[in-house]
């Protein structure tokens, strides 16, 4: 039965690639090119992810007040709701978040004594000032939306 079972990976691969944009990668977008190569400017424009959920969804509450005061016929999205849509857009993206803070933090060793970190092979662990400024946007990360959102979630149950 196993013996007559293929799996063509690459097209599943293929399919499970298209979630990259979920997790913040620039790769997901396509704007690689238009980023240095730097792996900070990278990890820094991951980190920019819960930002960005916030804008459009105040753009989407902006735009709804908008369409109700122009349009008579048309609901307002009250604020309630946005904070509802938000929470749950941040909620939906927390894991990915949380393993972009640790990131800055897995790294492997080499023969020479050195280390590298796992998502950016061409930096080296402690020793770059690229892994600083990494490890840095990974810890006001963690400070700034982490430990809040995890504490907003736990006050509102």
């Amino acid at each position: 039965l196993l013996t007559g079972l293929r799996i063509a990976w690459k097209a599943q691969g293929q399919v499970f690639g298209s979630f990259r944009l979920l997790l913040g990668s620039p790769s997901g977008l396509r704007v690689e090119c238009t980023l240095t190569s730097s792996a900070a400017a990278s990890f820094l424009f991951r980190c920019s992810l819960p930002v960005v959920c916030a804008l459009s969804v105040a753009f989407v509450y902006l735009a709804a007040r908008i369409a109700a005061y122009l349009t008579p016929t048309a609901r307002a999205f009250t604020g309630v709701e946005a904070q509802n849509t938000l929470g749950q857009v941040l909620h939906t993206v927390f894991i990915c978040i949380a393993v972009l803070v640790v990131q800055p933090l897995r790294c492997y060793y080499h023969p020479n004594g050195k280390s590298s970190m796992s998502a950016y092979p061409q930096v080296l662990c402690w020793e770059s000032t690229e892994h600083i400024v990494i490890v840095i946007a990974g810890v006001l990360l963690g400070t700034l939306f982490l430990i809040p959102f995890m504490a907003a979630c736990v006050w509102s149950m």
